[in-house]
Parts: C-alpha cells; sequence; structure tokens
C-alpha cells in the first residue's frame, strides 16, 4: 500500500536549513589615540553600509562594487551598530 504523506521531509529527506548571513563581521580592532576603533566589513547588505555612511567620525576605507565595504568605526559607533543589526 502507498502511502500518501504530503509533508515536505517526505519529498526532500536530505535537505538542510540555509544559515542566515550576518550583514556585517568585525575584520580587525586596533587602539587609537586611546580609543578602541573596529574595522567592519559589510557584506551584501546596503542598509548597514547606508546606515554607516550617515553616522559621524568614521571613515569608509573601501568599497568593491557596492557588494562590500570596509569601514573603520570608533567603539561607540560598533555598539550601536551590534544593538541595531544583530
Amino acid at each position: 500500500m502507498i502511502s500518501m504523506d504530503n509533508d515536505i521531509s517526505s519529498f526532500y529527506p536530505h535537505s538542510m536549513t540555509i544559515p542566515k548571513i550576518k550583514p556585517f563581521k568585525k575584520v580587525d580592532e586596533a587602539m587609537v589615540d586611546g580609543e578602541l576603533w573596529h574595522s567592519i566589513h559589510t557584506r551584501c547588505n546596503s542598509e548597514v553600509a547606508n546606515w554607516l555612511r550617515e553616522q559621524e567620525d568614521l571613515a569608509e576605507t573601501g568599497t568593491g562594487w557596492g557588494i562590500f565595504s570596509y569601514f573603520d568605526v570608533p567603539d561607540k559607533i560598533y555598539m550601536m551598530l551590534l544593538l541595531r543589526f544583530q
């Protein structure tokens, strides 16, 4: 007898869930003039890059065709970034 099961896992028993890609990655950190700065790499997410461009006291150090960007941000902005986008 044939079982009529409409569950998706019966059709694809070896399917996997795709992990969520984080919108940014911390590349490095360093003390500059007594203040902690972080180097951030944004990944395929223009919302994070646009938000960082609106902030004061940071430098965009590189861009790769609008797909990724590198920013140097002070510790205060980095903490706001963590709270907002993670």
